[in-house]
């Protein structure tokens, strides 16, 4: 389940989203039963999305209680985040920065799991820290600029790539947000430049438009 997962996500990120929707449906039973966190957040978090993409906000609410529950039952925090986490997303994106900001609060309270420097394959691009920048970014406060640099910049030195793309894009954000239009477009090639040798497209459109 844990390798047919990362391929799920792959197919995600590449924006297969009907192969990948197909995939995780016929992978999701056997990972409610039998799998590991890093699967069940997964499958629950992209189906999750998928069904918003595809205007199904029931479906998107549903996935997410549905992981909430797991979460309950197994007594893992980081489940419980996860949702969280992805419920703050979609608030974001909205615009609704309220809901985000509740949302984000309750997410904080469960991430006694991340660990500097630690990268777990569900949430490598899904973490507080994260998922608190974009928020930030979206209420107007530029002062995480150089919050992100350094993020981004310790990715890059862990090798973790494609959490660096993911802090990389919510650099550019805020640096535009900052009327630093210069810089923010030499990163924004940069990131195009390392998405295009892998296919990556979706970790752009999640950022909104």
């Amino acid at each position: 389940p844990v390798l047919q997962t990362i391929h799920c996500v792959v197919l995600y990120e590449t924006d297969a989203v009907d192969e990948a929707r197909r995939r995780l449906t016929e992978l999701l039973p056997y990972a409610r039963e039998h799998a590991a966190p890093d699967s069940l957040i997964s499958t629950h978090v992209l189906l999750a999305r998928l069904a918003y993409l595809n205007g199904d906000r029931p479906a998107w609410m549903r996935y997410l209680a549905d992981l909430d529950q797991l979460g309950q039952v197994s007594g893992s925090t980081r489940i419980l985040c996860s949702a969280w986490l992805e419920r703050a997303r979609i608030a974001t994106l909205e615009n609704r920065l309220d809901t985000a900001d509740h949302a984000m609060r309750a997410a904080e309270q469960l991430s006694d799991w991340e660990q500097p420097g630690v990268t777990l394959s569900a949430n490598d691009v899904d973490t507080p820290f994260i998922a608190r920048q974009r928020l930030r970014i979206a209420q107007g406060d530029t002062a995480c600029v150089e919050t992100l640099r350094q993020a981004m910049d310790q990715a890059l030195q862990r090798h973790q790539h494609r959490r660096a793309l993911k802090l990389r894009l919510l650099l550019i954000l805020a640096l535009d947000g900052a009327k630093q239009h210069k810089e923010a477009l030499e990163h924004l090639t940069a990131a195009l430049r390392l998405a295009s040798h892998v296919g990556f497209i979706r970790t752009f459109l999640d950022e909104g438009a």
